[in-house]
């Protein structure tokens, strides 16, 4: 007799900071030794398995002669046309294996479930029920018929596998780790599982267990770009940016760099003064990926200003406005402010003025833009001004933004040596955020005022 079984398929995706990772389905009726590996006598367990007559035998082997022709929409229609509800639970479960084979899961998981109406304690029918869910994000849904495979008896690699997944999309990490635990002391040698299980460590902050799962796929496949890639997120997570580094650059040299691996790559490097290179890397990821690498590159060049690399910060400043008009209008104001600081620290004032009044028009009670606009009116000796952009900078509604306001104000009254107008301005800034620095500039105030 032969009887249609198709293998338990898992798909393996373990999500990480740069990728995930996944492996494809396999197509069973494509081996040649197809028949041999499908067959199955349903009923050998009768209490997890359900039987069939011999009609539905007759059923099961025409479907098997359609797959082995490679037609899976003649045995889908095949099996449909001899479905009926007093069919053995059999034909719904192989009719949920063929769907699954097709890819389509919602037809899978409803034949799956018609085989549990009528079998409820259908082992198999729970586990690949399991498969449809997890293909469709119903994760708690999931974990039901998992449960219910384990109390019948299908205590396995797969289930266990299965679960720490479910669990981990969940986000319950420590679950998750029990299970790719239990999966892997069955299946100790199983990739799947103990990239499961690493990425349970590396969001449960086990960053010193992690590093030697990683080591151990890595010492099987040195130059498995995934596990690399494991390897850098772990360095990063243990703050060893120089290592995290190291290995992001091999894999930008085997060509497996995401924009999200490049602008890390940038970042890891301006935060270690290697401005040149996380130039580069910017530039690339903007070459690469477009619009999609612009808001990193707007960060990236007022971090570069910051460090007073006004040439690089400019560089970048050209690749984001050749995107200009593929630019959401939060980036846009963003890059907007980005020229207007490039310019004041080129000494061009009146570009970057009239840039921060195009913003003001937008945000007329912005803090940051009348102090930006304070600021350029010194410099141009513009003194009146500066001080009409300072009385509107208070009027800002956040009392962070105002504290500053009263702050930068006061700065500006004690370089004009008006010492008691700038103690007024730093009380009000104490009041709404009393910071330990502003009571010690407040003291050094009353200093000069007592000197004087």
């Amino acid at each position: 007799m032969r009887f249609l079984f198709l293998p338990l398929l898992f798909i393996t995706l373990v999500g990480n900071s740069f990728a995930e990772l996944a492996t494809t389905m396999p197509r069973p009726w494509e081996d040649k030794q197809f028949r041999e590996r499908i067959t199955f006598s349903f009923g050998a367990k009768s209490e997890v398995e359900p039987t069939i007559n011999r009609d539905e035998e007759q059923v099961l082997n025409q479907t098997v002669d359609y797959l082995e022709s490679d037609q899976l929409s003649q045995a889908i229609s095949h099996l449909r046309t001899n479905l009926s509800e007093s069919n053995s639970a059999a034909l719904d479960f192989t009719l949920g294996n063929l769907f699954w084979l097709n890819q389509n899961w919602p037809e899978a998981q409803k034949a799956y479930q018609q085989a549990l109406d009528k079998f409820p304690d259908f082992l198999r029918a729970h586990k690949h029920l399991t498969m449809t869910l997890l293909q469709e994000e119903e994760y708690e849904e999931a974990i039901k018929h998992l449960a219910r495979t384990h109390q019948l008896g299908g205590i396995d690699a797969q289930t266990f596998g299965m679960l720490g997944y479910a669990h981990g999309q969940l986000s319950r990490h420590r679950s998750a780790a029990r299970s790719y635990e239990m999966a892997l002391s069955l299946e100790p040698d199983s990739i799947p599982w103990q990239t499961g299980l690493i990425q349970a460590y590396l969001q449960m902050d086990r960053p010193e267990e992690t590093a030697g799962l990683i080591q151990d796929l890595r010492n099987r496949d040195p130059e498995n770009s995934e596990y690399l890639r494991l390897q850098a997120n772990n360095h990063l997570r243990r703050d060893e940016q120089e290592k995290a580094a190291s290995v992001m650059e091999l894999l930008l040299l085997k060509g497996d760099a995401d924009s999200t691996l490049l602008l890390t790559l940038a970042n890891l490097h301006s935060n270690r003064g290697l401005t040149t290179r996380a130039v580069e890397l910017y530039l690339q990821a903007s070459s690469d990926f477009g619009s999609e690498a612009i808001p990193s590159l707007v960060q990236a060049g007022q971090f570069l200003l910051q460090q007073n690399e006004i040439d690089k910060a400019s560089s970048l400043l050209q690749e984001i406005l050749t995107h200009e008009g593929t630019l959401s209008p939060q980036i846009r104001r963003k890059a907007t402010r980005l020229e207007a600081d490039v310019a004041k620290a080129e000494g061009d004032y009146e570009k970057a003025q009239n840039l921060f009044l195009s913003l003001r028009e937008e945000y007329p009670r912005s803090a940051q833009i009348h102090l930006a606009l304070a600021d350029l009116a010194q410099r141009k000796g513009e003194s009146g001004k500066a001080e009409i952009h300072f009385e509107r900078a208070l009027a800002e509604p956040n009392p962070t933004n105002r504290a500053i306001a009263h702050m930068r104000f006061a700065e500006y009254l004690a370089n004009a040596g008006n010492w008691s107008a700038a103690i007024e301005q730093t009380d009000q800034a104490i009041a709404l955020e009393p910071r330990d620095s502003w009571q010690e500039y407040r003291k050094a105030l009353q200093r000069r005022v007592e000197e004087s």
